[in-house]
Formats: C-alpha cells, sequence, structure tokens
C-alpha cells in the first residue's frame, strides 16, 4: 500500500458509507442500507477501521437503524421444556467466542448467479457485535443511549444468525459492569439463551454459552439460569469461577 496502512487507504470509503448511512433517501430503502451496513461490517475486520467507523459515526447510525427496525421483526415462539441432557459443548474457556455469523443464503439465494438481499436488522447488529468486540469501551455507550431492549428482543428473532449475534453482542455488553446491571433486570434474557444453548449446535450454541457464563457474574442473572435448569451447561462449558 505504498507506505498507507490498509485503514488508511479504506477511510475515504468508510466516511463515504456513513455519510450515505445518513442520508433518509437511503435509510428508507432496507435493501440498500442493508447492504452498505454489510459492507461496513466487512471492512470493520481490518485493523485500524474501526477507529475511522467511529469517528464517522457508524455505531450511532447502525445502532439508530437496528431500534427502528427491531419492532417489526418476526419473533418465534421459545421451546423451554422438555430440556434434553446437555453434552455437546467442549470444555473451553469462555473467552474463545466466536466471531459475528454470517447471514446465510436463501434458497434462491444460492442458485447459480443469485444475489442475496438484504435487511437492516442482521447487518446492522453484525457491525455493532463487531466494534463492540474491538472497543470493550463502546458497551457503555449502547448501554447509555438505551440500546439493550432491542438487542434483548433479538435473541428471539426467526433467524438463527441473528440470534447468535445477539447472544454474542449481549456477552460482549455483560463485560461491562452498567450494562450487565441494565441487562440483568430485561425480561426474556436468560430463557431464549437457554433454549439456543440446549438446542442448538456449533457457533450458535457456544455464543449462547458464552453469554450465559457472562450473565451469571450478575446474581438475578444466575438465579434465572438455576430456575431454568441451565447450571449443567455454566458446570460444563466454563472452569467454576462464578
Amino acid at each position: 500500500t505504498d507506505g498507507h496502512s490498509a485503514a488508511e487507504c479504506l477511510r475515504p470509503l468508510v466516511g463515504a458509507l456513513c455519510a450515505l448511512l445518513q442520508r433518509s433517501d437511503v435509510t428508507s430503502e432496507p435493501d440498500l442500507s442493508g447492504r452498505f451496513l454489510a459492507l461496513l461490517g466487512k471492512v470493520a475486520r481490518v485493523e485500524g477501521v474501526c477507529a475511522c467507523l467511529l469517528e464517522g459515526g457508524a455505531l450511532e447510525t447502525a445502532a439508530i437503524l437496528l431500534d427502528a427496525n427491531v419492532a417489526g421483526t418476526p419473533s418465534p415462539k421459545v421451546s423451554l421444556v422438555p430440556l434434553p441432557r446437555f453434552e455437546e459443548l467442549s470444555n473451553e474457556t469462555e473467552d474463545t467466542s466466536m466471531g459475528p455469523l454470517a447471514q446465510p443464503k436463501t434458497a434462491a439465494e444460492a442458485e447459480a448467479g443469485a444475489e442475496p438481499t438484504f435487511d437492516v436488522v442482521g447487518p446492522a447488529l453484525k457491525l455493532l457485535t463487531t466494534l463492540v468486540h474491538a472497543d470493550a469501551s463502546l458497551a457503555s455507550t449502547l448501554c447509555g443511549r438505551g440500546s439493550i431492549p432491542a438487542l434483548v428482543k433479538l435473541l428471539c428473532h426467526a433467524s438463527d444468525h441473528v440470534r447468535g449475534n445477539a447472544a454474542l453482542c449481549v456477552s460482549e455488553l455483560a463485560r461491562d459492569e452498567r450494562s450487565l446491571a441494565v441487562l440483568a433486570v430485561q425480561p426474556h434474557l436468560i430463557e431464549p439463551l437457554l433454549d439456543i444453548a440446549h438446542h442448538k449446535t456449533g457457533a450458535l450454541q457456544k455464543n449462547a454459552a458464552i453469554c450465559l457464563a457472562r450473565l451469571a457474574k450478575n446474581a438475578h442473572c444466575l438465579q434465572a439460569i438455576r430456575d431454568g435448569h441451565g447450571m449443567e451447561i455454566l458446570m460444563q462449558y466454563v472452569k467454576p469461577k462464578i
């Protein structure tokens, strides 16, 4: 890059995309704004780009778009009983979290030449998760602007990849003491996480288990996990330190 870092090279693109996402004629088109958010989510993984995104207001923009679109997202019924015996998680520490899950293609999109469509919720959530993972102090920022209820609601989203990324985002927020206290009083927090941990596999299951382990540092959440028969998850997945 002739002496320039990748982040410096991407700065004009990031700035332009952030500016476009603040235009009403762009945000009124879910597929268009979803594409821009998805592109920002990809470049956010490049070292140094998260700082450029924050300078461009990407965190606030993504949070605003997420808040505006979560109200209409479909939610499935969460099955809580009967819970199967939990035997699938590996014996690793809680810090081996998976990255944000990629948005899967539909059957039609999987056909040759098919172009994927985008909503706003998935890409906005993925971008927020990436930013909070890169800078832990942003958890307090999201908490302060009132984003936690919307993020918790996504744990019951109809899409597994959204649920998995919501679990990962909540687990990042749970590292922050203030955010953890706010999370602890949210309705429908522990139940959907237990449902994912017991009935899903792979990265989705792992993200939910890590999230539960971090939430368990709060006494109210720990009691809710006990009440939901979730202690087996914690004992099999993390080292006993709660």
